[in-house]
């Protein structure tokens, strides 16, 4: 499993593949950036149709850094619309939409302070 990142035509849409990460070597840190979600479209995976892109994080900037650790301070976010049609902070509640100065992926999770 890599982690792909994309260029940004517009919320609805994404770019050209940019490049592959694969997060056993590498993590990469987002900034400035927001949780995208076609909600109508999650809940119809929710409801059991063919999965398809439907959310993805939007960053201003990223950079591949060394692999981390997960801190006992980070706070996990996840999106899996065979779970939930919404982002989550995970034990917190939805995150659609919402923004983070910086958000890490670590293990191949996605974590913010």
């Amino acid at each position: 499993m890599h982690y792909q990142i994309r260029g940004h035509v517009s919320d609805a849409k994404q770019g050209d593949v940019v490049e592959y990460v694969d997060p056993n070597i590498h993590s990469i840190v987002f900034k400035r950036c927001r949780l995208h979600n076609k909600v109508n479209q999650s809940a119809k995976i929710l409801d059991g149709a063919s999965k398809s892109p439907c959310a993805w994080l939007i960053a201003e900037s990223y950079e591949i850094v060394a692999k981390q650790s997960i801190d006992a301070d980070d706070v996990h976010l996840r999106f899996n619309p065979r779970i939930s049609a919404n982002w989550e902070l995970v034990g917190l509640g939805i995150a659609d939409d919402m923004t983070f100065d910086v958000v890490v992926m670590k293990e191949a999770k996605l974590y913010t302070k």
